[in-house]
Parts: C-alpha cells; structure tokens; sequence
C-alpha cells in the first residue's frame, strides 16, 4: 500500500489539514502536541475503525460535533479514496476507485467499507497496527521480545506460516512421490 494523501477535518487536534506523501520515504517531524500521533492515527482510523471502539468521542476535535477523514491510498496499482464521518447522526463511510472517467463509488456503509478494504489490502486490524503502524511508545517493546518472537511475529504478518504449511506439504507429497 502507498499513501497519497490523508486529510482530516476535526479530528483530534487538526481542525483542517491535509498532508500529501511523495514517492519514497516521507517523514513526519514535529513537536511534541504538534498532531504527529494524530496524522497517524486518521490514517489508522481510515483504514480500521474499530481499532477505536469505545474512544470514538476522543477523536473529534473539542468543540467540534463532527469529524471526518478522508485518506488516498494506491494498492496493486489502483487508486482509492476512502471518507468516513462521524457526527451525532452516526457514522458514515464512502469508499471509491479511481478509473480513467474519475472516482467511482464501491461501497458507502460503515461496516461495507471496512470489509472491502480488508479483501483489498488483505489484511485485518490487529496485522495492520502491528506490522505497520507501531504507537508511541510500542516500538521497545517489539524490540524488547526475544529474536524468536520477533521472528514469529514477522512471520505471522507477512503470511510465512502458509509457506511454512505449504514446505511441509509438499515435502511429504515429494516423499510419497519417491517411494
């Protein structure tokens, strides 16, 4: 996955901003309070909202009834655009394709979104938040782990027990072959 560009409209402490990634390496940098923590967790909250069930109320800016945020993601070469919103009414999710005549609407329920960018990204939460996404803080204690922990933990993410499962099957087939 490739972030473009990731905008938020009250959403903790931005009340409007917009940040755009370049090709390559981009760095966030900033003060302590400056809304570092805050750009990552409107992305986290884009792709995955129920990471923040029960703390939904603690995202929208102070004095501000409704928050929303919009995120621009490239994956396997197509273009998406993903905008949820919260407000008293509740939430509200779009998520959209780019194809050559513009933006073309996927799916717009809550829960619909969600699952579609799961099966598009091919992943779920709690993957998304360890392998990509560490919080302040978290980093030493990955870090921390026993080397085969964290080895476990690596290959759990990036899908090595199906290639673990899929070396010992076809060992065995290879042995029955042979005798």
């Amino acid at each position: 996955m490739r972030i473009r560009r990731v905008r938020l409209r009250n959403f903790r402490s931005h009340a409007e901003t917009e940040v755009r990634f370049d090709f390559g390496v981009n760095a966030i940098i900033g003060q302590n309070g400056a809304g570092k923590t805050s750009l990552l967790e409107g992305i986290a909250y884009a792709l995955f909202p129920e990471l923040f069930r029960g703390v939904t109320s603690d995202l929208t800016r102070r004095g501000s009834s409704s928050m929303e945020v919009e995120l621009e993601f490239e994956q396997d070469g197509r273009r998406y655009l993903v905008w949820r919103k919260r407000d008293r009414s509740g939430p509200q999710a779009r998520l959209m394709v780019r194809r050559d005549s513009g933006w073309s609407l996927l799916q717009t329920s809550q829960r619909d979104v969600s699952a579609e960018l799961a099966r598009i990204l091919g992943t779920n939460p709690e993957a998304f938040v360890t392998a990509m996404y560490i919080r302040q803080g978290e980093i030493l204690g990955f870090l921390s782990e026993r080397p085969a922990k964290r080895m476990d933990t690596i290959n759990r993410l990036l899908g090595g027990e199906l290639f673990d499962r899929m070396e010992r099957d076809l060992g065995e087939a290879l042995g029955r072959f042979r005798s």
